[in-house]
């Protein structure tokens, strides 16, 4: 049993998408010994320190991942040769990922509100006078490194958010360059609507897609009417909450044709 929860714990670390999948009840006298017993389901298959039973492989070329995950933690009934099995699915769900690329005024509460949040932070910027620890203590991480070095030397795992709050246009497609074409679950940047044009504009000549660029949440953030670094911070932090638990709030970004 140890063995199979210390597996449990190196899939959350990795943070790929999975479940616990436990037999409450089964049906049939075959299926008797694997009442209680627990499976891990993950892309790759199913791992288990006990025997796994065919119907459990079935199981999971049957019912995607993703949405397992997504459904979120439940009992469910499951039809066996004679009989039925009651299953109870737990996702697993590792710490998010926020990574902000850009240490100024806005990034100061956005990394606060992300740690306040649950999300593991990791802040980056070229300049030293900007990326050091006391200037964000609840940041897991401070990287003081060009964007394009700290991106290209990042392992990027699921359940990753990307905020690009830099200084100007070079720095955004800096940013962009090394993260738009990652798995990410969000990726926004802040800027003018002229600003935010130009750069995405840039990067489709460039020869990345469209269909990525517009996939850019900009202009970023909930419309909350936000002014201060702190306010949009919220705005920020409001709009990523709204696209990992599948809220109904409207978006401030617009629809770009590039």
């Amino acid at each position: 049993m140890l063995a199979f929860f210390q597996r449990v714990a190196e899939a959350i670390a990795e943070g790929k998408p999975g479940v616990v999948l436990t037999v409450m009840r089964a049906e049939g006298v075959e299926n008797q010994q694997f009442i209680g017993k627990h499976f891990l389901l993950t892309s790759q298959g199913v791992w288990s320190d006990n025997e796994i039973p065919a119907w459990v492989k079935v199981f999971w070329q049957d019912n995607p991942l993703e949405s397992l995950v997504k459904e979120g933690a439940q009992c469910q009934y499951y039809e066996l040769h004679g009989g039925k099995a009651q299953l109870f699915i737990d996702p697993l769900e590792g710490s998010p990922r926020m990574i902000i690329l850009g240490g100024g005024h806005i990034a100061q509460p956005l990394a606060t509100m992300a740690s306040l949040s649950g999300f593991s932070v990791t802040l980056v910027d070229d300049r030293p006078i900007f990326a050091y620890k006391e200037r964000f203590p609840t940041a897991e991480q401070v990287i003081c490194a060009t964007f394009s070095k700290a991106l290209a030397e990042m392992a990027w795992l699921a359940n990753t958010y990307v905020v690009i709050v830099t200084r100007g246009h070079r720095w955004d497609e800096e940013c962009l360059r090394g993260v738009i074409e990652k798995p990410l679950d969000y990726l926004g940047m802040i800027g003018s609507l002229r600003r935010v044009k130009a750069v995405l504009e840039k990067i489709v000549e460039e020869g990345f897609s469209s269909e990525a660029a517009e996939s850019v949440h900009s202009p970023i953030g909930l419309n909350i009417g936000a002014q201060t670094p702190a306010e949009i911070a919220i705005s920020i932090m409001a709009e990523i909450i709204n696209q990992r638990r599948g809220g109904k709030a409207a978006i401030a970004a617009m629809k770009r044709r590039l």
